[in-house]
């Protein structure tokens, strides 16, 4: 989904909240994640800011101890979603200003997966209305996100940070794909894939039909 698309749904999802009904029944939403929500919490929309709770902490993983934080809420609600959004922390790593990607990736993933089960049914025991979501890990490059931050790139190291991006990018198509069957009869966004569809509309040629 390109950057267009998403500001014209957005406006349009704006317009269509003003003339909803206010009493309208709207489940409690429990979003825990890392440094993300921060980014999620200021453009929440009027309607939804008093049934929409994110729990977020800079470099959380699903190994911290944030979802323990959110289960008293999520006890208390009805019928509450809750949304686990995390791999991104627990696939890089950052040394000082820069990142790079772990040493064991695909262990820590299968550590996380394990972990996710876990949650799931720590959060279904505590309140069994609940229904359980696994966000897909976002893509992301270590590359882009070091020359952000200063990383002064030559020859050498471009290559270098290119090559660790492709690993990363298998890593993460690795940690996604199991989390389809996490969300088994489940309506659940893809995030990952709407990426690599904006990816390919950005790439296309303006006059491409």
């Amino acid at each position: 989904m390109s950057i267009i698309q998403i500001k014209k749904q957005t406006s349009k999802l704006v317009a269509e909240e003003s003339s909803l009904d206010p009493g309208l029944y709207q489940p409690d939403i429990f979003i825990i994640t890392d440094s993300k929500g921060n980014y999620l919490k200021p453009v929440i929309p009027g309607r939804l800011r008093s049934s929409l709770h994110i729990f977020s902490e800079k470099g959380a993983t699903i190994h911290s101890n944030i979802i323990n934080k959110a289960i008293p809420s999520i006890q208390a609600a009805t019928s509450p979603i809750v949304l686990l959004w995390f791999g991104t922390c627990e696939i890089s790593k950052k040394d000082g200003r820069y990142s790079d990607i772990i040493k064991y990736p695909y262990q820590s993933i299968e550590q996380t997966l394990t972990e996710y089960r876990a949650a799931r049914d720590h959060i279904l025991q505590t309140n069994p209305s609940a229904t359980v979501i696994a966000i897909e890990c976002p893509y992301f490059s270590i590359y882009r996100w070091n020359q952000s931050r200063g990383f002064k790139y030559n020859t050498q190291s471009t290559q270098l940070y290119k090559d660790i991006d492709l690993k990363l990018k298998s890593a993460i198509n690795y940690y996604n794909q199991p989390l389809f069957y996490f969300n088994r009869n489940i309506l659940a966004p893809h995030i990952a894939q709407d990426q690599i569809i904006s990816s390919k509309q950005r790439k296309r040629p303006r006059n491409a039909k």
